[in-house]
């Protein structure tokens, strides 16, 4: 009955909160225990470290190593600071919320606890003061005059601190609108521009009022990433990391996953016998995700989309002799500009933009959401499949393919290419002879010859009306395609804390390492000769200057 499953939903809820609240004081009991020996009598209290506040359990597990390291290196005082102002809160608290901060600061509730385990006592919430607001207003006078283009937006800066992206991407987010774009007369935008703008105003100024050695977060783009990239124009070391993944930011790569652009070059420094080996394993891997089974090296893909469903007749992929050819879709709202920007300020410019061109063709169009993969994506996801129900109403001529549809059925009807900006599919799809084409010189695969890869809006116009010839010329080699699989899931590898990242994913789920699961786990795993192993590389990454941490033997 409605009430029964209403009792056991409430029942589980309550089972969560008290786990939570076990497994929280048992880490913050750990780090205590594991960390307190490390603390150092003499911090220099003029210099500080910045770090994230957030509720992430993996974050805080990364976050204190990395403090542990960066505390030893620099003696000094560490600091956190609100992550989601703007993007998901406004800077305006309002009475409730003061007190939830206050009592949490009192008391140590949850994260307050956690972070006062790592030995921070202070949490900088932003307040604009009245020099802020003053020279926010001068900013956003200019600001409405010079940026008429959403290209313009793009390259947006505050004292000469790149920002437009940042702000492009935390708009689009906060609103998840049918037309996820910018309309640059929209009041909704312009108000929001001005929060945006006061926001990174407080942070410059904090940034030239202390002398910051480091900051840490959790993601490079949105608000959130507004105190990295200050860092990162400073010169001040930026780190960001996740569960997989513990990058330094850079001026020449000043977000995440930008590893991409020198996989060729390091792959030539690997030794004959190592690469033979890398690749090996590379190609096992790769032919075991396209044969439809579960990869680790793509979890949060919690249903394969090379899954073979047993009937494609239903298939609404037309026989004709005519080009087809899809469209792959992205999160229209999920940090476009997440490894650089493209030929389009947006993901759905491009698709607006691939709309008209289609006009020109005799083609047939269709168009592809991503496989629903459950969970809490089912929050998320739909709102790209209105988007393209919407664009549809606009271009008939586009054939929406069901979301469940996976690639082995639409390969089996012969199609002859893809369009996408710089999706994961172009280093999957050319393996069965299927073109993509790129519209962004920033995608994972730049490196490789086995996609088409235009080198501005105009020769990708040229590309799609003149499909055939540019078909003709591609020559696609797996080889480079294992290359690149290697270098993506294995030179790079996702092991950076855990002896195996899979080996958490399958143990607690992709979802699991958001929950008290995570706390679990690692207390459970803990292992002090590898405690220490972890530190001593953590030393060498941070003396090294390198981009990207990595432990793997290549």
């Amino acid at each position: 009955s409605i009430f029964e499953k209403v009792m056991i939903k409430i029942l589980n809820g309550i089972k969560k909160l008290i786990l939570t609240i076990i497994y929280s004081k048992k880490f913050e009991a750990h780090n205590i225990r594991t960390f307190n020996k490390y603390r150092l009598n003499n911090e220099d209290n003029s210099s500080l470290i910045l770090v994230e506040f957030n509720h992430f359990c993996f974050e805080q597990i990364g976050f204190s190593y990395l403090l542990h390291c960066l505390k030893k290196k620099y003696n000094c005082k560490v600091e956190s600071y609100f992550s989601h102002p703007v993007v998901t809160y406004s800077l305006k608290r309002n009475t409730s919320q003061k007190i939830k901060f206050l009592l949490g600061r009192i008391f140590n509730i949850k994260n307050f606890g956690i972070y006062n385990s790592l030995g921070i006592n202070k949490f900088h919430f932003p307040e604009p003061k009245e020099k802020h607001i003053s020279k926010a207003n001068k900013i956003y006078k200019k600001f409405l005059k010079v940026n008429n283009t959403r290209e313009k937006i793009l390259d947006f800066k505050i004292d000469n601190i790149l920002l437009g992206d940042l702000l492009y991407d935390s708009y689009l987010k906060k609103n998840y609108d049918i037309k996820p774009t910018i309309f640059l007369d929209d009041s909704k935008f312009l108000s929001f521009s001005f929060e945006f703008i006061l926001y990174s105003i407080i942070w410059i100024d904090f940034f030239t009022q202390n002398k910051i050695k480091a900051v840490i977060g959790s993601h490079c783009v949105y608000s959130v990433g507004i105190p990295l990239r200050i860092a990162v124009y400073k010169k001040i070391d930026a780190f960001t990391l996740n569960s997989e993944n513990l990058t330094r930011l850079n001026i020449k790569y000043p977000l995440q996953y930008c590893e991409f652009h020198n996989y060729r070059k390091n792959f030539k420094k690997i030794y004959l016998n190592k690469k033979k080996k890398g690749l090996r394993i590379a190609k096992q891997r790769f032919l075991s995700r396209l044969s439809g089974k579960f990869s680790p090296d793509y979890h949060y893909a919690t249903k394969s989309p090379f899954k073979k469903n047993r009937s494609v007749k239903n298939l609404i992929i037309k026989k004709s002799k005519k080009i087809k050819l899809v469209v792959a879709t992205h999160d229209f709202v999920d940090a476009p500009h997440t490894l650089g920007n493209s030929f389009f300020p947006d993901f759905y410019q491009w698709l607006m933009f691939i709309g008209k061109i289609s006009k020109k063709t005799d083609y047939d169009w269709y168009i592809k959401t991503h496989i629903p993969y459950g969970g809490k994506f089912d929050l998320y996801q739909p709102h790209e499949r209105n988007v393209v129900k919407n664009f549809v109403k606009e271009y008939p001529n586009f054939t929406i393919i069901p979301p469940k549809t996976t690639f082995p059925e639409i390969i089996s009807k012969k199609i002859d290419g893809i369009l996408t900006v710089n999706g994961t599919i172009g280093s999957e799809i050319p393996f069965y002879g299927i073109p993509i084409i790129n519209a962004s010189l920033n995608n994972p695969h730049i490196n490789y010859n086995f996609n088409i890869h235009p080198k501005n809006k105009r020769e990708l116009e040229k590309i799609i009306l003149n499909f055939i010839k540019y078909k003709k010329k591609l020559k696609i080699s797996k080889d480079e395609m294992y290359e690149h699989y290697f270098m993506k899931n294995i030179y790079y590898d996702k092991d950076w804390i855990f002896d195996t990242h899979n080996k958490m994913i399958k143990e607690i789920g992709y979802w699991g390492q958001w929950t008290y699961k995570m706390y679990e786990y690692w207390l459970k795993n803990f292992d002090k000769r590898k405690h220490e192993k972890l530190i001593l590389s953590l030393n060498k990454f941070i003396d090294s200057k390198e981009y990207r941490f990595k432990k793997s033997e290549y």
